[in-house]
């Protein structure tokens, strides 16, 4: 093998975050011909070091890489001057659909990039040729393994493991609902936040592991379902999965309309199940990490790489450009003390571009954030300029919509509701009369409480930029809907605080009618109406947003108190107890398990 460096990886002891560089590498992490660095150090200000060179310099004096992998280009930082080396470098991106803006930004830093099947076709139509699909997840048979009883002897009948975050899992989570009905016949176990022993335990003790990939890529649990000897449910509509099992022989492909149908004849034949779960459990075993990271080193060794030199054009980007590729890509990472890098590369921008408006409003952004962020809020330093860069920015570009919605969430996040509300009315109209011009300059955005977090609404943004990469006109009406559907739902906030129920439901009607199937606006609209005493009007939206978003408790909740409060008790029992199993789930509903348990007493 030739030499390989590789990272940046580290050691999660408590296998929580990015997987260790042992389980990407399988045992070629003890091998000498493949050296990891590590994940960028950013929050001692005595230890920084961003320079890919760093890295060099602190390899053995006789070991030189023939090829570098970057493993993470959504979720790291790239080191400085990565893009200078005079060696190969390979990306791998894990998360295109959360970082596709930042990604697409920064693939001219490297001659070849891997990804699934879905981002590579994506990449590729969006005009990149340096990407193509890979397998990317694996399992590790020192952690993996089957430990378990017989099918027959397992506690749970259908488990699920993973985040139930409403915004990021909204289909997934429409089907769990679907199978928490299932409760009265089967034993159903759906778990979050279990890692390590305690995870490959609760697999092993499941008869039927329930999977549904975000990407339609073939996820990590894909491979650790069948390698703990238990029987894998996946979607039929996955893109990789028939590349290492076959329906019915290794695992069961489930699609909208037979899943509970499949549910019940599986665990009805425990003997078919059982031989199925052990074939999957026979094949899985090409699928180690150890496996998967050879066979990237195969498909890396197949590419020319004094032709692939070509693609590594950043380089010859316009200076700005760099900057703003760079904060944006730093951004998106998950390193802590990225905000070290973002600053940088701003600041240092802004120097030479003083009237730059996208860069006035990027450093706006992370100066509220940092001060949104703070627990001690007394000084107000970083909020001022903040406001003075975003006003400065609308000053150079006043039909700039990014900046007035950045200007407008940050007034209403300060409790200056009305700043707030003249604001985000006018951005609604620089949309309104001038769409392409108003999205023209981009840039950061401001969604509370914190720009790091995911939520349905940079989901969709993302969605939009890979959508209409090429298509200047379709993606300014895609982000103008964006921003004018939270602007509408913040106005709709604003009024609903000081107590105007007419206005508010107009504003989150207008929210919904621009874009119905992000954020909890049904939800909102619903508190409103009951709130104004429509109890039909908002019963109907809380059934709205419970079809939408089955798993987000509070709805369920409120939902009981309506027909409390019209007397529909056959209906609040059956509703009360449904939403009973629903809060047993996960801890983060305990506060709501409490109050549906009191009511019990009335229907008692």
């Amino acid at each position: 093998m030739k030499n390989i460096l590789i990272g940046p990886f580290k050691r999660d002891y408590e296998s929580k975050d990015i997987i260790s560089s042992y389980e990407v590498l399988g045992d070629y992490a003890a091998s000498p011909d493949v050296l990891t660095f590590n994940q960028m150090v950013l929050i001692d200000d005595e230890s920084i070091s961003t320079s890919f060179n760093d890295i060099l310099y602190n390899l053995p004096f006789s070991w030189r890489p023939d090829y570098i992998i970057f493993w993470g280009v959504d979720k790291e930082i790239i080191p400085d001057e990565l893009e200078e080396s005079e060696y190969p470098v390979i990306g791998v991106v894990l998360n295109w659909d959360m970082a596709f803006d930042a990604v697409s930004k920064n693939m001219s830093r490297f001659d070849w990039v891997f990804t699934d099947k879905k981002g590579a076709q994506i990449f590729k139509d969006a005009g990149f040729s340096n990407v193509s699909s890979i397998q990317l997840r694996g399992f590790s048979p020192n952690l993996t393994r089957k430990i378990g009883r017989p099918f027959k002897e397992k506690n749970y009948d259908i488990t699920f493991i993973g985040d139930l975050s409403s915004e990021l899992h909204g289909e997934r989570n429409k089907l769990l609902y679907r199978i928490l009905k299932l409760s009265d016949k089967y034993k159903i176990n759906i778990a979050t936040e279990v890692y390590g022993n305690d995870y490959v335990n609760l697999i092993n003790s499941s008869k039927i592991v329930f999977n549904h990939c975000n990407k339609q890529e073939a996820n990590s649990r894909c491979f650790e379902v069948p390698a703990c000897g238990s029987l894998l449910f996946v979607e039929e509509e996955n893109l990789e999965i028939r590349d290492y099992f076959n329906d019915k022989e290794h695992c069961i492909f489930y699609n909208n309309d037979n899943l509970e149908e499949l549910l019940k004849y599986y665990l009805e034949n425990p003997e078919e199940s059982e031989k199925i779960a052990n074939q999957g459990y026979e094949k899985v075993q090409e699928y180690s990490y150890e496996n998967m990271f050879s066979y990237l080193v195969s498909e890396i060794e197949k590419l020319d790489f004094n032709e692939l030199r070509k693609n590594r054009t950043f380089r010859e980007m316009h200076r700005l450009e760099k900057h703003k590729a760079i904060a944006k890509q730093a951004l998106q990472s998950v390193v802590p003390g990225k905000f070290y890098i973002v600053e940088r590369e701003l600041q240092g921008a802004l120097d030479i571009y003083s009237s730059e408006p996208e860069l006035l409003n990027n450093l706006a952004v992370i100066y509220a954030n940092a001060y949104f962020t703070l627990m001690n809020k007394e000084d107000k330093k970083l909020l001022h300029s903040s406001i003075k860069f975003l006003n400065d920015a609308i000053g150079f570009s006043p039909s700039y919509a990014v900046a007035r919605f950045n200007l407008g969430c940050i007034y209403y996040l300060d409790g200056e509701y009305k700043k707030a509300e003249d604001i985000l009315n006018s951005c609604i109209m620089c949309i309104s009369t001038a769409p392409e011009e108003s999205i023209e300059l981009k840039g950061f955005y401001y969604i509370p409480p914190n720009i790091s977090l995911h939520d349905d609404f940079k989901m969709e943004w993302e969605k939009a930029t890979y959508t209409y990469f090429n298509n200047e006109n379709d993606l300014s009406y895609g982000y103008c809907d964006l921003l004018m559907q939270r602007a509408f739902e913040i106005l709709g906030d604003i009024s609903a605080k000081n107590f105007d129920l007419e206005l508010a439901e107009e504003m989150y009607k207008n929210s919904i009618q621009v874009k119905d199937n992000i954020g909890y606006i049904k939800f909102k609209l619903g508190k409103v109406l009951e709130m104004a005493g429509n109890y039909q009007e908002a019963y109907d939206y809380y059934n709205e947003m419970i079809k939408d978003k089955p798993l987000y408790l509070e709805t369920w909740v409120n939902l009981v108190k309506i027909l409390d409060k019209v007397g529909k008790m056959d209906d609040y029992e059956a509703t009360n107890l449904l939403a009973l199993e629903i809060s047993k789930l996960s801890p983060l509903y305990d506060q709501f398990k409490k109050e549906l348990s009191r009511n019990l007493t009335k229907i008692l």
